[in-house]
């Protein structure tokens, strides 16, 4: 039956390559391959080989060639199902097929069609599992088709070429390594490929070629195994762990690439999934054991073994490449990365010497261009030292440098603040420790942007301080007694951004008890700012700050006695300066900020001579009239001040006193309704210091303008404005009652007449 079978199916075969009619021959042969074909798969022709199968073999090969895409595809599948079966004679001319319709340099007879493609790759696959060691005489055209086909476009038809590969070396392993080598590269190339299916049966292949294959090029090819010990794909990881625990078992050459191999295994004892570790760990374990049993006459050979130095002093002799490496693996993108070499950073600063460790590291700081890595790293190799331990006075110097403190790098900020951290639980507390750890602190509270990170800082500032038995306030300000005559000979090198006038601003504002020395020295710094004229933003910056810290000096009541000399001297020399006025929205400003500075000195009891009130006085009356409502106010706020102190009163005559009033009335009509309430506030201050009794003309056009005022809707407005008519009663109630019969004037409120009129009485 199966001869009568072959001898048809060769008819037909035969009719089909006679057949010129390309839809003919599509029609006869998906004819053929469904119904003679039937009895291929079935007939058990590795027992049974008729004789006319060679000339089937023979006249598929044929289609093989056909233009018409589906007797390509219907010959390719049988020839794929005949080798997985037998083996199948012809092979010469059949892998001469499939090396011609496979390799991509043969562009005339090239294979266009993926599933065609396919089939002769399984064919060719079969075929060497089929063959085995008869197939070392076609060993070198497997090799070029192989070369091709592992860089085929189709993802399926890579996968399977690397099965070949294994095929391949398993069955010729003695003479494998010949052209081994030349495999490697496209293995290469798949074993980074997008499909993890790929990547796994490229990593199995390498796995094959290397172990029976030439083992020269294993230095080039395990980084791009270390590269699959992070793949995304669980399998792929756990099939690279066994091809490097079988290659440091089974390889030739073994022994001399154990500084290559044991990583690759080691690396995979720290997985994420559970079985892959267990298979890592595993391996490892069978490594070991025949590692001992190949050497274990040598180990008993030896009669005394050498001692083994402790672990600090093993990691002294290797410790520059260790610190080198450490700090390269600290600033690496993945976090499991960075976990684990910073967690060798803590046992080498546990078990070696600090002495010797703190060296290398201040001379990484000084060349390493990531000193946020440095600083990462000799943070956590504090953390394996024991506490107050004595260290290196080197190492606080370079930890305080501006290289350092004086960052404004996040990052740099953040590993700072957990040296200083570690710093502090490690050493031995002092007040020296607690001055030192400050000047790092306040860097960072000065300069940093982070929320988070400040709230950190000042933290641990507290604590310092309380292991210094003080105060964080007290303690910034023994820093700034410390740090004043280097700010005093430097700030003229200042500019709005230099950190030493972050840091200067940082505590000029922070509410210090400052005592009568240190507000000298600050008061001598802000001279030489304010009077620079290169930096207007500097200047505005240090206005801002010196009214923030005059604010905080006054209010705090620790019993500052200011000296009237040097703060009359200060006012003349700069804040005056900062009065007069000049173009643009700078100058604008700067006048602003100088007329805070003003109220605040104003606010204090300091007792100014008379020449500066009145030149004090002359200026703020000139700003009443400045385009800057703030400018304005504060001017307002300025006459409040001084017609209150006893002193400074007695020092404004008469005609001063009416100058006074007549400025201050124009600012009723002020566009902001601050500036007038204000002005409505220095008004009422003023009625003690207006004559009684005599130039009552002086009252008639004040309080004109006020009683228009009186009728205004806004309920508060009213008020102001009543509130310094009745002071004004008390002083001219015969021009307020002349005023008001004037102007037939009857108020909103009828009790607002009523207060009023109890209020005219003579003065």
């Amino acid at each position: 039956m199966a001869v009568a079978n072959c001898e048809e199916l060769v008819m037909k075969l035969s009719s089909i390559l006679l057949e010129a009619n390309k839809r003919r021959r599509r029609i006869m042969v998906n004819e053929v391959f469904q119904q003679s074909f039937k009895w291929l798969s079935e007939a058990d022709l590795s027992v049974h080989m008729p004789d006319s199968l060679p000339q089937i073999i023979s006249l598929l090969l044929k289609l093989m060639g056909d233009d018409v895409e589906r007797c390509r595809e219907a010959s390719s599948a049988c020839l794929a199902e005949l080798s997985s079966t037998m083996c199948l004679p012809l092979l010469p001319q059949l892998l001469e097929t499939l090396k011609i319709r496979l390799r991509t340099c043969e562009t005339s007879d090239w294979e266009s069609s993926e599933e065609v493609r396919l089939n002769m790759v399984h064919c060719l696959n079969n075929i060497v599992k089929k063959e085995q060691e008869n197939i070392f005489p076609y060993f070198s055209d497997v090799v070029d088709i192989l070369k091709d086909t592992l860089q085929d476009d189709f993802p399926e038809v890579r996968c399977i070429s690397c099965e070949c590969v294994s095929s391949l070396a398993r069955s010729i392993s003695e003479n494998f390594h010949m052209q081994s080598q030349s495999l490697i590269a496209p293995l290469l190339k798949n074993i980074s490929h997008s499909h993890s299916k790929i990547r796994l049966a490229a990593v199995q292949a390498l796995g094959d070629a290397m172990e029976y294959g030439n083992q020269s090029c294993m230095p080039d090819v395990v980084p791009h195994c270390a590269q699959r010990l992070f793949d995304g794909n669980p399998r792929v990881r756990q099939a690279m762990s066994q091809v490097s625990g079988r290659w440091l078992k089974t390889l030739k050459d073994r022994y001399a690439y154990f500084h290559h191999l044991l990583p690759l295994l080691l690396t995979n004892l720290e997985d994420e999934v559970p079985t892959v570790q267990e298979e890592a760990s595993h391996l490892w374990s069978e490594v070991g054991l025949q590692y001992l049993s190949e050497n274990e006459d040598e180990f008993k050979e030896q009669l005394a073994f050498p001692t083994s130095p402790e672990r600090g002093d093993r990691m002294t002799m290797h410790l520059l490449p260790i610190l080198n490496a450490i700090i390269r693996g600290s600033g690496d993108s993945d976090l499991s990365v960075r976990k684990h070499v910073l967690r060798s950073a803590d046992l080498v600063g546990k078990y070696s010497d600090s002495s010797i460790w703190v060296k290398l590291i201040l001379s990484f700081m000084d060349s390493h261009s990531n000193k946020a890595a440095v600083l990462r790293v000799l943070a956590h190799l504090l953390r394996g030292l024991q506490k107050n331990i004595c260290l290196d006075d080197k190492l606080l110097e370079t930890v305080q440098s501006p290289m350092l403190c004086h960052s404004f790098k996040a990052e740099i900020q953040e590993e700072l603040l957990a040296c200083t951290w570690e710093l502090y639980e490690k050493l031995e507390r002092s007040t020296r420790m607690a001055e030192e750890l400050c000047h790092v602190l306040l860097g960072i509270l000065a300069l940093t942007s982070n929320e988070d990170l400040r709230g950190s800082a000042e933290k641990l500032l507290v604590t310092v301080a309380q292991s210094d038995d003080s105060s964080m306030e007290q303690l910034i300000l023994n820093h700034v007694k410390l740090q004043a005559p280097s700010w005093k000979s430097q700030c003229v090198t200042w500019d709005a951004l230099t950190p030493d006038f972050l840091i200067f601003n940082f505590v000029a504002e922070r509410g210090l008890p400052w005592d009568e020395h240190t507000c000298s020295s600050m008061l001598e710094i802000y001279a030489e700012l304010l009077i620079r004229k290169d930096s207007g933003e500097l200047r505005g910056k240090a206005l801002i700050s010196l009214s923030q810290f005059l604010s905080c000096a006054t209010q705090i009541d620790n019993g500052i006695k200011w000296d009237a000399n040097s703060i009359s001297e200060f006012i003349k020399d700069v804040l005056m300066e900062m009065l007069k006025w000049e173009p643009g929205r700078t100058a604008g400003a700067l006048r602003a900020a100088g007329m805070s500075c003003i109220c605040q000195l104003l606010k204090k009891h300091i007792g100014l001579p008379k020449e500066i009130i009145e030149r004090l006085l002359f200026h703020i009356l000139k700003l009443l009239e400045d385009d800057a409502p703030i400018t304005r106010r504060l001017a307002a706020s300025a006459c409040t001040s001084l017609f209150q102190h006893e002193q400074y009163a007695a020092y404004i005559l008469k005609d001063a006193a009416n100058h006074c009033a007549e400025e201050l009335v124009k600012r009723v009509d002020d566009v902001e309704w601050k500036v007038t309430a204000t002005a409505l506030e220095a008004l009422r201050c003023l009625t003690h210091l207006l004559p009684r009794g005599e130039h009552l003309d002086c009252y008639s056009h004040l309080i004109e303008t006020l009683l228009i005022h009186l009728d205004e809707d806004d309920p508060l407005w009213k008020q102001e404005v009543f509130c310094t008519l009745k002071a004004l009663a008390k002083c001219a109630p015969d021009v307020l009652k002349e005023e008001i019969t004037k102007i037939q004037w009857k108020p909103q409120d009828p009790c607002l007449l009523e207060e009023l009129e109890m209020c005219m009485q003579p003065a």
